[in-house]
């Protein structure tokens, strides 16, 4: 199962993608994949490594997704859920105080 914002997810600002991926990489301790579409070939720790981790533009769109969040017990899937939803938000409304 996966977790993720794209430009179907209500504020979504497209220009802000890669400060979204750095903030939640950063503030929950994730590790990246970066941009799937860039992959040439899929790193040893993520074949090997269970936990989950974030991934770029997968599926087709454009946007964040955290993979293998159900690795987790659901306490800490819905725990790192709504660290995510704070995150998000704090980035696509980043400015609109000003406005």
């Amino acid at each position: 199962m996966y977790y993720g914002y794209d430009q179907d997810t209500p504020l979504w600002k497209e220009d802000r993608k890669m400060k979204l991926h750095d903030e939640l990489k950063s503030q929950l301790g994730l590790r990246s994949l970066g941009d799937v579409s860039l992959l040439p070939e899929r790193p040893l720790w993520m074949i090997e490594d269970k936990k989950p981790y974030l991934i770029i533009n997968s599926f087709g769109k454009s946007g964040v997704s955290i993979k293998r969040l159900t690795q987790l017990p659901k306490e800490q899937q819905q725990e790192l859920v709504e660290k995510c939803e704070k995150i998000y938000l704090e980035v696509m409304m980043e400015d609109e105080d000003m406005n």
